[in-house]
């Protein structure tokens, strides 16, 4: 066998080995992702700056551990009936406003300068609502003790989200504010809005 002839094998053998090589070969695959550790989003509402006068804007929702954070703006005396949430971008995202009412204390709440919902509560009995939404669409139901900030809230009698104070039970103090969990199927700011709302007309 001449050199030449010596040459031509040994490349044909090396490309047969690289053919073989690249055929048998896969890329890794990749780890699997993460499991979805629970189905909730939680925010913390605090109730304080929903009532009264508001010197300064001020945080009444936050979402565990970091997300979204909406705050209220300040409201001066003559102003202290009208509610209003912004996002950090301080766009209005959502309005509570008193309406007159002779025997029940009404409310107008506006999602994005939008007309969603009017509540009416019972002055008598507090825990006496009535949610008139402006699309059926929307409809969210309460169920539950809302006036003690822990109740469940329901869409076509599915459960969308629960408020409840979660306090820890080794600690004497009372929390100063409590949670909202929604699912993260759900549009959080119509649920915000709600549970914002019926914080105002408790109050």
């Amino acid at each position: 066998m001449n050199p030449g002839d010596y040459i031509l094998i040994s490349a044909a053998v090396m490309s047969l080995f690289v053919v073989l090589g690249i055929s048998v070969w896969r890329p890794p695959s990749k780890p699997a992702p993460p499991r979805e550790v629970t189905r909730w989003r939680r925010f913390h509402v605090n109730p304080g700056p929903l009532h009264g006068v508001l010197p300064c804007g001020t945080e009444v929702i936050a979402e565990e551990p970091f997300g979204l954070e909406l705050f209220a703006l300040p409201r001066r005396e003559s102003d202290a009936s009208r509610v209003r949430i912004v996002g950090p971008d301080r766009e209005v995202l959502v309005t509570v406003a008193r309406k007159w009412g002779l025997f029940r204390k009404n409310f107008q709440v506006s999602i994005q300068k939008d007309r969603w919902l009017q509540i009416s509560v019972s002055k008598k009995k507090s825990s006496d609502y009535t949610l008139l939404y402006a699309n059926p669409a929307d409809s969210l139901k309460l169920s539950g003790n809302a006036p003690a900030r822990e109740y469940e809230i329901l869409r076509q009698g599915r459960l969308v989200a629960t408020v409840s104070w979660q306090e820890d039970p080794e600690s004497e103090e009372k929390p100063e504010s409590y949670v909202l969990e929604t699912l993260k199927t759900e549009d959080e700011l119509p649920l915000i809005a709600l549970v914002l709302a019926i914080e105002v007309a408790t109050g």
